[in-house]
């Protein structure tokens, strides 16, 4: 695979390309839902469970996200950084979008 690092670099800037201009081309809906409703703070709980397969909530990833919306700006706040060969990596984490018009 290491043979093949060029490529797969050039395919991943080119996915972060496409991925910002995506995200550039919503972000006028998103502000203006976000100044649309009232500011808030929420927990939301997050797990994998199966009453089919055994012990499926000990592997699988669970994560509470800590939400807090003001005006048009929101913040998430996560302590699951990643998931790798069945483990959770846990860690502090914040997602932040900042209206720059506000």
């Amino acid at each position: 695979a290491l043979e093949h690092r060029p490529t797969i670099v050039v395919l991943y800037h080119a996915y972060q390309d496409y991925i910002r201009k995506e995200w550039k081309g919503r972000v006028p809906q998103l502000r203006s839902v976000l100044r649309g409703i009232q500011n808030f703070s929420m927990d939301l709980k997050w797990e994998f469970m199966s009453s089919w397969i055994p012990f499926v909530s000990r592997l699988a990833p669970s994560d509470t996200y800590h939400i807090h919306k003001y005006g048009s700006n929101l913040r998430i706040d996560s302590t699951l950084v990643e998931w790798v060969n069945f483990r959770s990596i846990r860690g502090h984490i914040s997602y932040l979008f900042v209206d720059n018009d506000d």
